[in-house]
């Protein structure tokens, strides 16, 4: 494949950057959803431009598999003095690569990991810059400035989104996810404050610089949305109580310490019975896309040994969102 994309990208980059433009340094880069690649283009006067690029799964038709449709959302954000990433192409001309593709500026900084033999774990400040800019992001009137971009979808919508991938989990883990599935189903808030929503807000999608929360990355899954689906992932992904093994949460704040700083920059407080709903949801979400690249691994399809890692965490993810809804007032509503 790398060989392959070599001679697409120096055919590239001879009908965009001139004859004496050079490709190096094509790679894969980190990460389990495969078809991102970093390269360097230099000229003939040394000058050198680090990019990345994304292309679809060869015949996938999910919606985060459409590279195009990130382009609106990053230029709309570049626009309102967001930390992403410059869009270089339209990606449009599939005469390069065979597809439409989405091609970025590849940004400094680094990320940091919950894993704590694998780099430089998070702190209480990444924390803060974090949900600080997240608070920044949602007070954006996105579902106005973007209602020509994506469909705004539901807390019900969101639920059911996911069916496909509870159906492909394993069987030991379907009849308790089918259970929350439910659950959440019938306590989902009616009205929730709706707005763009990244959909996978999480620090290996962080890159810092230095201290300064650099650039947020893929927006493959990004929509108009419940915006506390962005805050219950983050904050769920980031509890030791998520996962069977041990993780590097030692200096993540207390839940109410990291929602003070979401509320501070979001301007309003948030509805903690939404915030426990959210999270109830997100271990749902995180639980069957796990079985669902679970099996996929097991059966050769996209060979993937991290999800036997978090293979035990799937059950616990499950009896998280459970408890979460367990907990109710007296109408019912989680919290």
């Amino acid at each position: 494949m790398i060989s392959q994309l070599e001679e697409q990208l120096r055919v590239w980059v001879e009908g965009t950057r001139g004859s004496g433009a050079r490709v190096s340094g094509v790679r894969t880069l980190d990460g389990h959803s495969g078809f991102t690649y970093g390269f360097d283009v230099t000229q003939p006067d040394g000058t050198r431009e680090p990019l990345v690029l994304r292309l679809p799964p060869p015949g996938a038709g999910t919606r985060n598999a459409d590279v195009l449709r990130q382009i609106p959302v990053l230029r709309y954000l570049a626009s309102k003095g967001l930390p992403v990433a410059p869009v270089l192409d339209p990606g449009t001309d599939d005469q390069w690569f065979g597809s439409p593709f989405l091609l970025v500026r590849r940004m400094p900084g680094h990320t940091v990991s919950l894993e704590i033999a694998d780099r430089q774990p998070p702190g209480a400040h990444h924390v803060r810059a974090a949900v600080t800019t997240l608070g920044q992001l949602h007070r954006l009137p996105a579902s106005v400035d973007l209602r020509q971009w994506s469909e705004p979808v539901s807390y019900t919508d969101e639920v059911c989104a996911w069916d496909r991938a509870l159906e492909r989990m394993p069987t030991e883990w379907q009849k308790d996810a089918t259970r929350l599935r439910r659950g959440l189903l019938d306590g989902a808030p009616a009205e929730p404050s709706t707005g763009l929503v990244h959909g996978d807000y999480q620090f290996s999608n962080l890159l810092f610089d230095d201290d300064r929360l650099g650039t947020v990355l893929d927006w493959e899954v990004s929509g108009l949305g419940p915006q506390l689906l962005d805050i219950g992932w983050f904050l769920s992904i980031n509890d030791q109580a998520s996962w069977s093994h041990d993780v590097a949460t030692q200096d993540i704040p207390p839940q109410e310490v990291v929602l003070a700083w979401y509320e501070s920059a979001l301007g309003r407080a948030v509805d903690r019975e939404e915030v426990a709903f959210a999270r109830a949801l997100a271990s749902y979400r995180f639980a069957v896309i796990a079985g669902l690249n679970l099996n996929m691994h097991r059966s050769g399809r996209r060979e993937d040994p991290h999800w036997e890692r978090i293979a035990p965490s799937i059950p616990r993810l499950v009896s998280d969102g459970l408890r979460r809804l367990d907990v109710t007032t007296p109408n019912g509503r989680p919290r």
